[in-house]
């Protein structure tokens, strides 16, 4: 079972692959969303690493190479990549 948190977050990736119009969502779409989750921000600033800044450039990434809908696919599908995080993430 996922932490609530985790769970907002995907719900989160999902909805902005959904917004970007895109096919997949990708491992990028999953870290810029928990990037936005207390326990990462922390690490984030133990590390030095500016948490907005790493987003930006992830949605520049992100609408670079990301493929978009096409046809009448209106949901995006996650990838093999997130969903292997998944089965992970519940062992």
């Amino acid at each position: 079972m996922l932490n609530q948190e985790v769970e907002l977050a995907l719900n989160q990736s999902i909805h902005l692959a959904q917004k970007m119009g895109h096919e997949y969502v990708s491992l990028e779409h999953l870290l810029h969303s928990l990037l936005s989750l207390p326990p990462l921000l922390t690490l984030c600033q133990d590390l030095n690493i500016d948490p907005k800044k790493t987003q930006t450039k992830l949605l520049d990434f992100i609408q670079q190479r990301a493929p978009h809908l096409t046809g009448n696919n209106k949901k995006p599908e996650f990838t093999i990549a997130v969903h292997r995080v998944l089965q992970r993430s519940v062992i």
